[in-house]
Parts: C-alpha cells; sequence; structure tokens
C-alpha cells in the first residue's frame, strides 16, 4: 500500500515544478527572478525559501560552469564512461 503523505509530496511537488514551468518561459527568465518569486512560486512544495535558493543556485552554477543552462555537459561525461 502506498503510503498517503509520500503520494501527497509528489503531487506537491509536481505542482510546484508545473507552477514554475508555467510561470517562466524558460530556465534563463526562472535564473534572472528574485529568489522570493520562485520561493512564492513553489510554496505548495514546502520549504520554499531553501527549494528556491536551491534552484536559483544550480541554475547560477550551470551558467557559470557551462556559459548556459543546459544539462548536456552530463550526457558528455556519460558517454567518456562508457
Amino acid at each position: 500500500m502506498a503510503n498517503p503523505w509520500r503520494i501527497t509530496h509528489d503531487k506537491n511537488s509536481f505542482k510546484a515544478f508545473q507552477n514554475l514551468k508555467n510561470k517562466f518561459n524558460n530556465w534563463e527568465e526562472t535564473a534572472k527572478t528574485d529568489r522570493r518569486k520562485i520561493e512564492s512560486i513553489i510554496r505548495i512544495a514546502g520549504l520554499g525559501k531553501q527549494k528556491s535558493a536551491a534552484i536559483k543556485n544550480l541554475l547560477k552554477e550551470l551558467v557559470n560552469k557551462n556559459g548556459k543552462i543546459s544539462l548536456d555537459y552530463l550526457r558528455k561525461k556519460r558517454m567518456m564512461v562508457f
């Protein structure tokens, strides 16, 4: 039997992600947005302050590392391993 708490958490996480996708046209736009606005958009998932900071930090790090917001570098690394 599925854990009801887990089902609710997953639904709220999915809703928060959908809220982000519906609010912003792309991740670059999200990266330029104030953290507090992101926090309010994803609040339904809980821990909005921490998660919004993590989202901002991840997007910033991707730009710093790759010059753009993309996970393509992970695919390249994976191909090198195999």
